[in-house]
């Protein structure tokens, strides 16, 4: 796990490249640390981050990160790195296309990308490991990649409120039947419905 060090560390740089003008003291308040001195929670929300630095990915936390609600357009490539025992929050940020590496992600609790503005998923996607919930909902995602079948995913994955029209055929799998909720599509609802009763209705 990150000690105090590594992680003020990874916020100086944080802080040198999106110019924002704070004494780390006063930043490093929305860090918690575990008794041991190791990473606990990040939590980073309403922050005006616009860019991660590549040291970021190099985290590693027992808890939650938390970077909603800022203006982050794209993750760097070494995210997937990045090591959370809890939930890993994204939502309500501008991230319209994830990298390739992004499907190599773990994390141990629940993964919130809704409401990004996310426009397709890589086709490395699929392969992406969540403990809870994957939340993907909110977004402009006309599709889903046929990587999907590997995906691993201990709760639900929502998928509401995007444009997929026709359910992909990956979907279908038996897996999936009581694990996706994909009702409330942004046009065109009469012509993808969600599960009801285990199973899919179009």
């Amino acid at each position: 796990m990150s000690t105090i060090k590594e992680v003020e560390d990874v916020i100086m740089k944080l802080l040198d490249i999106n110019n924002i003008i704070i004494d780390i003291r006063t930043f490093m308040k929305k860090i918690s640390f575990n008794t041991n001195g190791t990473l606990r929670d990040v939590n980073l929300q309403n922050s005006d981050i616009i860019h991660l630095p590549d040291a970021f990915g190099s985290l590693e936390a027992t808890g939650n990160v938390n970077l909603m609600n800022n203006l982050i357009t794209k993750l760097p490539e070494s995210f997937m790195n990045i090591q959370i025992g809890g939930n890993l929050y994204l939502a309500f940020n501008n991230i319209v296309v994830l990298s390739d590496t992004f499907g190599f992600l773990r994390v141990g609790g629940s993964l919130y990308l809704h409401n990004t503005n996310l426009e397709s998923l890589p086709d490395t996607f699929g392969y992406i490991q969540v403990g809870g919930n994957l939340h993907l909902g909110d977004n402009k995602l006309k599709n889903i990649p046929d990587s999907f079948e590997h995906i691993i995913v201990g709760g639900k994955i929502y998928l509401n409120e995007n444009s997929i029209f026709v359910i992909p055929k990956v979907l279908e799998n038996e897996y999936f039947v009581n694990k996706i909720s994909i009702m409330g599509q942004r046009e065109k609802d009469d012509v993808c419905r969600h599960e009801v009763d285990g199973a899919w209705r179009h």
